[in-house]
């Protein structure tokens, strides 16, 4: 099963979204590094509590070698916090998917060789994974461009996707 290792501005717009429990349903194996877990605030937390207590979503508390090695890319990548370093290291070292809607934290993983994914595909996967139908995919990504507008998304991708999500399922 291929791992997702989660940065905190995405686990905090599922929270936002209303999109926890979709997100969980995803054929993956979901981790977060305790550094980006203590990120998010109590409220949007406790959504994801129930998954941490299920096994769901893996806390991974870095080793002292890997805060080393997160010491070293935050210097390398100077505009990386220590909690996207800690994210960027355990996705590497996993061989996972890193899932966030950092654009430094892309730039990073893209020149490291590190899969990346952000928000349009978390979208993607839901819809492609019938979790989602169309018509709620498009109204969670309107709620979000609405809720979150430093994001930044490609408008011309947002305007793709939802045409191909209202051509898809209802």
């Amino acid at each position: 099963m291929r791992i997702v290792v989660n940065d905190a501005n995405i686990m905090i717009d599922l929270a936002e979204l209303g999109l926890v429990e979709e997100f969980f349903r995803l054929p993956f194996e979901f981790h977060v590094t305790s550094p980006v877990f203590n990120e998010i605030d109590l409220q949007q937390r406790i959504k994801f509590d129930l998954h941490v207590s299920r096994g769901a979503l893996r806390i991974h508390h870095p080793s002292q070698t890997q805060l080393i090695e997160i010491n070293n890319i935050i210097k390398k990548y100077k505009s990386l916090s220590p909690e996207d370093g800690s994210a960027f290291i355990h996705a590497q070292e996993m061989t996972g998917i890193l899932v966030s809607g950092d654009k430094r934290l892309r730039k990073c993983a893209e020149s490291m060789g590190v899969e990346y994914h952000g928000h349009l595909w978390v979208l993607d996967e839901l819809f492609e994974n019938e979790i989602l139908s169309g018509k709620v995919a498009i109204e969670k990504l309107n709620k979000l461009l609405e809720y979150n507008k430093r994001l930044g998304l490609p408008h011309s991708e947002c305007i793709a996707r939802k045409q191909i999500w209202s051509s898809g399922n209802e």
